[in-house]
């Protein structure tokens, strides 16, 4: 799996246009419980970890498929930015796939993540999506081809440095 990190003192602006990855695990560098008293600052330090190999995915809605025992052994490979609806121009299917679909990902908890705000951005999905770690709900967006982020900090607070979490991400475009 190939990780980019970038550390940077960026203005808003900057971090907003830069997000250049599917998905990625966004680290602020102070320690959560710094943030309980005041919102964030625009020039914090941030380390951004890409996530966009690695995933794994599947047409259709299996049940339990957020949990982290469920086997996605038989599902496709997949690179993020990834569209289910490719093909569906040149198939004999009048119209295009619409319903659910999941990703899957297992992401190692770094080190240094312990004691930060964690948060999971992704360029978007269409056109609803439901973000889950370690088989619990993190957040969701509704809205297309727009941005997200979800914060993660309590899922991954979870599990030990080291050890993997898993990512589950039900899209639906009903």
């Amino acid at each position: 799996m190939k990780f980019k990190f970038q550390n940077s003192d960026a203005s808003r602006r900057t971090v907003l246009t830069g997000m250049a990855a599917s998905a990625a695990v966004l680290v602020l560098g102070e320690p959560a419980s710094a943030w309980n008293d005041r919102p964030p600052q625009v020039a914090r330090q941030r380390d951004r970890t890409l996530l966009n190999t690695g995933w794994r995915y599947v047409n259709g809605d299996p049940v339990g498929a957020e949990q982290r025992t469920f086997n996605d052994a038989g599902w496709s490979k997949v690179t993020l930015p990834h569209t289910w609806n490719a093909e569906d121009s040149i198939d004999d299917e009048a119209g295009y796939r619409r319903g659910a679909g999941w990703y899957r990902f297992s992401v190692r908890v770094d080190e240094r993540y312990t004691g930060k705000r964690l948060y999971l951005y992704f360029e978007g999905a269409n056109q609803v999506a439901d973000v889950f770690v370690e088989g619990v709900r993190a957040g969701g967006h509704v809205g297309g081809y727009t941005a997200f982020c979800v914060e993660v900090t309590d899922q991954l607070a979870q599990v030990r440095p080291g050890q993997h979490a898993t990512v589950a991400v039900r899209v639906d475009n009903t």
